[in-house]
């Protein structure tokens, strides 16, 4: 028996990256995922990629209505959710040591957006 048989499970920014790897695993494992991304061709992408298991959410995770509907979706399509990995975040093209205050603090409440 596979690890996550049959376990509901939304991996955000699963488009493309670790998000992407993390949702192939769990698919492997015998999970239904949810990919939830703000960019629709690579969310769109991975789906199709990905098999019949996996199904494509457009979701801003900075938005919260956006997260509100993606759960809602999600318990409608099957009355719960097992696994959430909150996988999404921004990118500023930088090291911490070289970020300066304000795109530091863009990235922190983009994070704290999703809780």
């Amino acid at each position: 028996m596979n690890l996550l048989q049959d376990k509901v499970c939304i991996v955000t920014g699963g488009g493309r990256g670790i998000g992407k790897a993390t949702a192939n695993k769990f698919i492997h494992e015998g999970g239904i995922v949810y990919i939830a991304d703000y960019d629709e061709s690579s969310g769109t992408a991975a789906a199709e990629e990905l098999g019949e298991n996996c199904t494509f959410v457009k979701t801003d995770v900075s938005n919260s209505e956006s997260v509100r509907s993606l759960i809602n979706q999600v318990k409608n399509d099957h009355g719960r959710i097992d696994i959430i990995v909150n996988n999404a975040g921004i990118l500023q093209d930088n090291t911490l040591e070289k970020m300066d205050e304000e795109q530091f603090d863009k990235v922190i409440q983009d994070r704290k957006s999703v809780v």
